[in-house]
């Protein structure tokens, strides 16, 4: 038996993963909110005016310094 380690693996598509996987990435069942400031699922979410959520103790220490949303950095949220 080989190691997976010596085979040369060949890039797939994305198309090609999603024919696959059924197309999951569009699916927001599955989809998990990932909080772009800790990095984590978003824990008890706040969703500013732009759409982008984070986890409440996260927004609320970035809005104690920055008045503005930390993805997209529109206005006073």
């Amino acid at each position: 038996m080989n190691c997976i380690a010596s085979v040369e693996w060949e890039p797939v598509s994305k198309q090609a993963v999603l024919s696959i996987s059924g197309g999951l990435e569009d699916n927001e069942e599955f989809q998990a909110t990932i909080c772009s400031i800790c990095l984590s699922d978003v824990q008890d979410g706040e969703v500013l005016a732009c759409k982008h959520e984070f986890c409440k103790g996260c927004i609320k220490m970035w809005k104690a310094r920055k008045a503005s949303c930390p993805v997209c950095r529109s206005g006073d949220e």
